[in-house]
Formats: structure tokens, sequence, C-alpha cells
């Protein structure tokens, strides 16, 4: 069952490929591959994405980071994202196929100061903008309810007043404003 597994990521050799290789049926190909991937995602995703865990140090510690790399004040994240590649679903029509002239499906990413995965959201169609896609994602709607356990915020360095200023997320210019992007 792993060996093929391996085989489908290593050669990228398709389903029927496998299929005939192995002498299984295309559909066991299929389930070995997605069962082989939930697996993969319940043990990693715990332990390189638990954003859902983390509480209001963890997203200090962060903002310390950005602040010590970047010399940014109160960054939480980099978020952005990136149209991948899909072979066109049957009967999907027009749905998956982008500006750019080819079949995709948006990946959404926010990263730490040291590039490791806060939140991920895959699968957005091609039609909606970064802006979009990051609103009705998971980790934009948690951020925009405060679902995310973020601290309310924190003087910028040097400011004699005290001024409280709220943690965000750093975008390019596809993204809307917010409170925290």
């Amino acid at each position: 069952m792993v060996s093929i597994f391996y085989k489908y990521l290593s050669t990228g050799i398709s389903f029927s490929g496998l299929s005939f290789e192995y002498l299984i049926a295309p559909s066991t190909v299929r389930a070995i591959v997605k069962d082989c991937c939930d697996k993969i995602w319940e043990r990693l995703q715990p332990v390189y994405m638990g954003s859902d865990k983390m509480n209001e140090e963890d997203w200090i510690n962060i903002g310390d980071k950005f602040y010590d790399r970047t010399n940014f004040p109160n960054v939480i994240g980099a978020v952005d994202g990136k149209h991948v590649r899909v072979v066109k679903p049957d009967n999907s029509g027009s749905k998956y196929f982008n500006y750019k002239k080819y079949f995709s499906q948006v990946l959404m990413a926010w990263v730490d100061a040291d590039y490791n995965f806060v939140f991920i959201d895959f699968g957005s169609l091609r039609g909606m903008s970064d802006s979009t896609v990051f609103k009705e994602s998971k980790m934009g709607q948690m951020l925009e309810t405060n679902e995310l356990n973020i601290a309310e915020g924190r003087p910028l360095p040097g400011d004699e007043n005290g001024r409280m200023m709220p943690f965000y997320v750093v975008a390019d210019e596809a993204f809307s404003l917010s409170k925290h992007v």
C-alpha cells in the first residue's frame, strides 16, 4: 500500500498507470493515495500548524521575531495566495479556469517569521481575488471574529504615549484592509 503511494508521489504516474502496474482497480489506487494523504495530514497538521491552540504569548513571540528580522512592529504573519495548476475536473466547465489561462485552485497560506505555516486554505476557485479567498477561508473568518487568541496589541517601539496598536498580518495590495490585515 505504501509503495503505491510513494510511487505516485515520486513519479507522478497516473492512477490508471499504477492500477495496471499493481493489478488493482484505479478506484483502489485512489483510495490508497487519499488514505495515505489523510494519515500524513492527521499526524503533521497538529505539529506544524497549531494555530487553534496558540495563545496570546505565542502571537507575541511571532511578533517579536518579525520585529527582530524585519524591523516591522506587531506583525504576526504574512499571507499570500498562489494559483496551483490542476487537471480540469470532469464536468466542471470553466469553474476552475483562471485569468492566467489554465485550470487552478488557490492555495492561501499564512506563515510566521520562520516561514512555518500558521494556517493554510486550499481549494478556492479561480474567479476570486486573494482578498476574497482570504475573507471566505477559515483563517480569515477566525481572524475577523477574534477567535485566534491574538493579543489586543501593544505600543509601538519608541512611543512614549503608550498608545496600543493592534497586531496585524502583512499582505500585498490585493488584500483589502481590516483590523488585522
